[in-house]
């Protein structure tokens, strides 16, 4: 895997596994699948209706989170409501991070 290192040190994989279209088993499955075969970048967003099972699929994997290079993207309509929609994801995705 090929990595890009950020300003801030972080090595960011060039290569990342999409879940956009995916949902329930399969795509926890999926999800677990990628990470065992070698993807560190996992790319979903609130508006796919999946951050739980793409959370699954990250325990499933049996690699530790901090291993990896977790994406999401949320919604929200103001600026005050971005923060509720962070934490909303990071429950979703069983995590205290995401990049």
């Amino acid at each position: 895997m090929e990595y890009l290192t950020l300003n801030n040190g972080t090595r960011m994989p060039l290569m990342g596994f999409g879940t956009f279209m995916l949902g329930g088993e399969a795509c926890t499955n999926a999800v677990a699948a990628a990470i065992r075969g070698g993807y560190r970048m996992i790319d979903t967003a609130e508006a796919y209706g999946n951050e739980k099972e793409v959370g699954a699929g990250i325990r499933q994997s049996g690699i530790e989170c901090k291993e990896l290079f977790l994406v999401t993207k949320v919604n929200f309509k103001s600026h005050e409501h971005a923060g509720q929609a962070v934490m909303q994801s990071l429950n979703n995705l069983q995590t205290d991070y995401i990049y």
